[in-house]
């Protein structure tokens, strides 16, 4: 069985005349199951962090992390409302620009192994779609919300 799945995210936050800070993502993945709870995942995650505090901070991360990672599923396949942990490891690419307060800046690029782990909950609308909420603060958004479709076969 395999299941393709598709996300964006967007988020935005104002500190009024001082500062924001905005965040977007872009994700895919495909899995493939060898059992019938457990998924083996290809993932891509694009990830744009921006923040301008007055005085404090001004800097923009530009993240690609790809991942292979273990989804196991907490309830038999056929459950609408299905939890799950994951567990992977990840290459990060990270280009940043900007500088913090004093006059420090960030790495200009980071590229690293790195481990994935994360919490979700998959919720069937039908036999094949469902919205997939994940809990992953490696890749970059605590919670991120997902479309995927999975094969019947």
């Amino acid at each position: 069985m395999f299941e393709i799945s598709l996300g964006f995210g967007y988020s935005t936050q104002s500190y009024g005349t001082s500062g924001y800070t905005w965040n977007r993502r872009i994700g895919a993945s495909v899995g493939y199951y060898p059992w019938s709870i457990t998924e083996i995942e290809l993932a891509f995650q694009d990830v744009v962090d921006r923040t301008k505090i007055e005085g404090f901070q001004d800097t923009t991360f530009h993240d690609q992390i790809f991942s292979v990672n273990v989804v196991q599923q907490l309830v038999p396949k056929e459950w609408p409302v299905q939890p799950y942990v994951k567990v992977g490891v990840g290459q990060l690419n990270r280009e940043a620009t900007g500088t913090y307060a004093f006059g420090s800046a960030p790495p200009a690029i980071l590229d690293s192994v790195t481990l994935i782990g994360g919490v979700g909950l998959r919720i069937y609308i039908t036999k094949i779609f469902a919205i997939r909420a994940t809990c992953s603060p490696v890749e970059s958004s605590c919670i991120r919300f997902d479309f995927l479709i999975r094969s019947t076969a």
